[in-house]
């Protein structure tokens, strides 16, 4: 039986209040038709032999292999990633398990995720840096939302930081791409006035080592930061999918710790966290990227 993910499925999953028109049209434009899966025991056997067998941790290797990611951009001119294909894999909306129809389906449902947050966010801010930018997916989406915007990518791959530029030229765009280490930020850069950091999928890669990064905001005083990561305490273990996600998040170091660190600064007063939504949407493998974080600089 085909189903389709409503907007108001969408709303209820991501944690969303205010979307605009042309969200809700770009929504409607993509697939996001399913089937449920009703081998509930055999999907979550697939998801223990997937953790149990998981040799990559972020510790190691991590250059090498985004290097060599970000080169098969390069060479293609595209800037979505070649990892991402809904095909590949079954999902769990809040507790069900699922199949897209559609192989963008996970690049779409992220897509109006963080074209929300960025409207609700970014908007008031003169500049943007994205910190682990890749090929610039991100970036490209935030140019149409803001032509007018000044947009910073940042990343530790030279490949990645070709391929943006490459990009930007190319289609004329105000983006500039330059190195930055995040493990071993530079702490004589500085982020002009009037600007919102934000992170999607990067800070799980520092297999935990996002602190002296925090440090350099900390100093820096952005106006704003924002962060769509992996976000484990958010993880209620109530069923075996979520137990297991939250045991994969862990084995692979996807940004434990974030939450509580920045939740310790608050206490502190140090910073205001402005908004902490846990995704309800994830693979089944135990992957669960999508949650979010905004906080500012007291």
């Amino acid at each position: 039986m085909v189903i389709k993910l409503t907007i108001e499925q969408i709303l209820e999953l991501t944690g969303l209040e205010e979307v605009d028109q042309d969200s809700i049209d770009f929504f409607n434009s993509c697939d996001f038709t399913y089937e449920k899966i009703n081998d509930i025991d055999g999907e979550l056997l697939k998801a223990i032999k997937f953790i149990d067998n998981d040799k990559r941790n972020t510790e190691n290797g991590n250059l090498e292999l985004w290097e060599k990611s970000w080169e098969r951009n390069l060479l293609s001119n595209e800037t979505t990633p070649f990892h991402y294909n809904s095909k590949n894999f079954t999902y769990v909306l809040d507790g069900e398990f699922i199949r897209f129809n559609d192989k963008d389906a996970e690049v779409n449902f992220f897509k109006f995720l963080s074209t929300c947050i960025y409207k609700k966010y970014f908007k008031n801010m003169d500049n943007v840096y994205e910190f682990g930018s890749g090929s610039g997916i991100n970036l490209r989406n935030i140019s149409d939302i803001f032509p007018n915007k000044n947009l910073y990518g940042l990343d530790f791959s030279q490949n990645a930081i070709k391929s943006l530029n490459n990009f930007s030229e190319k289609n004329s765009l105000k983006i500039k791409s330059s190195f930055f280490d995040i493990i071993n930020p530079d702490n004589s850069m500085k982020i002009k006035s009037n600007s919102v950091v934000f992170t999607q999928f990067t800070l799980e890669q520092t297999s935990n080592k996002f602190h002296d990064f925090i440090l350099f905001l900390l100093k820096n005083k952005p106006e704003l930061c924002v962060h769509i990561e992996p976000m484990p305490e958010l993880i209620e273990e109530k069923s075996v999918s979520d137990y297991l996600s939250r045991k994969f998040n862990y084995k692979r170091n996807y940004s434990n710790g974030l939450v509580p660190f920045l939740q310790s600064l608050e206490r502190n007063g140090m910073i205001e966290i402005l908004d902490l939504k846990r995704v309800k949407m994830k693979r089944s493998n135990g992957t669960e990227c999508g949650n979010y974080l905004v906080w500012k600089v007291k």
